[in-house]
């Protein structure tokens, strides 16, 4: 109400000086916002994706003669912040050779699910790690091969796209995915979709 209260100016400096002072306002009331005092915001620090086909998901496959496989661009982190102590950001994993992408936090909060490629010649496999940063294990490992987008199912069952059945879209040569399935430890792999086009960003219904 104070800032809105203040009349107009002409002056280019007062104008910026009430835009920052609105901004900063803006700031505290989000970070104000009980579910931010209350749980801790799990994010991914990487490059700006290369512009390119949507189809091809930003995955930009290493194998299988993809066209778009030199677009990788590495240099990645998984952060968290907290609001609750000041703001403070801590770092679970970071990765300056490859790209890290895709977290899920886990139901309980005690651990989070990615793919994670870690350099140009790898493909994306699945990884977990425990939500302070520890325990890291890989889930996934198969060669020339993608998987990405991990959702955790309530039995504790994991969702994944993977490109474990290549097959190209039908309007360019650009690798499509499936949905698959596995165990919580990577056992008993099977697919679950079929479609040429691509399966990904899987959610889960209420």
């Amino acid at each position: 109400d104070a800032l809105a209260a203040q009349e107009p100016s002409a002056s280019a400096t007062n104008a910026s000086s009430a835009e920052a002072a609105f901004a900063q306002l803006q700031r505290e009331a989000l970070q104000a916002n009980p579910l931010l005092q209350a749980h801790p915001i799990l994010f991914v620090v990487r490059q700006q994706y290369q512009s390119d086909h949507h189809n091809t998901a930003t995955f930009f496959p290493a194998a299988r003669n993809e066209y778009n496989n030199g677009q990788f661009t590495p240099g990645s982190a998984l952060k968290a912040i907290d609001f609750a102590r000041g703001g403070a950001v801590r770092t679970l994993w970071e990765l300056p050779t490859g790209v890290l992408r895709d977290p899920e936090v886990h139901f309980d909060g005690r651990k989070v699910i990615f793919a994670m490629r870690t350099k140009m010649a790898d493909s994306y496999h699945l990884y977990e790690v425990q939500a302070d940063g520890s325990g890291l294990q890989q889930l996934t490992s198969a060669r020339n091969t993608d998987d990405f987008d991990p959702l955790y199912l309530p039995d504790d069952a994991i969702v994944f796209s993977s490109t474990r059945e290549p097959k190209y879209c039908m309007c360019n040569r650009h690798i499509m995915a499936n949905l698959f399935r596995m165990e919580a430890d990577g056992a008993n792999i099977h697919q679950i979709g079929k479609s040429t086009l691509f399966e990904g960003h899987a959610a889960l219904l209420p």
